[in-house]
């Protein structure tokens, strides 16, 4: 069974010196401050009633991946493909939503009945919505 973080590519670190220290000094409080944190996984073939806890059950909707990161810390994880979104997708957390394929594989766009929402809406200043579409 593969976990959502099997997606994540190790950061390398480039430079020297000073540089090398700041940037391994920046990931190990990254990771010491999310040790606690959930992963979660959401695929265009998923279903909201799996547990999304890794890439054999992911949610389908990031609606869902979002409500369930209720930790700050943690990462929803969005597989490639394209997801319609129907109301605003509430980010009021510390979260991490990634789309792991990138911008060029990922999107996120309103459904054609959803009217003039807005597709995300973030009231937390630490959120991150990264390689989306």
């Amino acid at each position: 069974m593969m976990g959502c973080k099997a997606l994540l590519k190790r950061p390398t670190l480039r430079g020297t010196g000073l540089h090398r220290r700041a940037g391994l000094f920046m990931l190990l409080a990254t990771v010491s401050s999310t040790i606690h944190a959930a992963t979660w996984c959401v695929a265009p073939i998923g279903s909201d009633t799996n547990s999304g806890t890794d890439w054999s059950a992911p949610f389908l909707t990031i609606t869902n991946g979002v409500a369930h990161a209720t930790n700050g810390g943690d990462v929803v994880l969005v597989s490639n493909g394209t997801y319609d979104v129907m109301s605003t997708i509430e980010v009021s957390t510390n979260v991490l939503i990634l789309g792991v394929g990138g911008p060029s594989n990922t999107t996120v766009q309103r459904s054609g009945s959803a009217g003039a929402i807005r597709v995300f809406n973030i009231s937390h200043s630490n959120a991150i919505i990264d390689g989306f579409t």
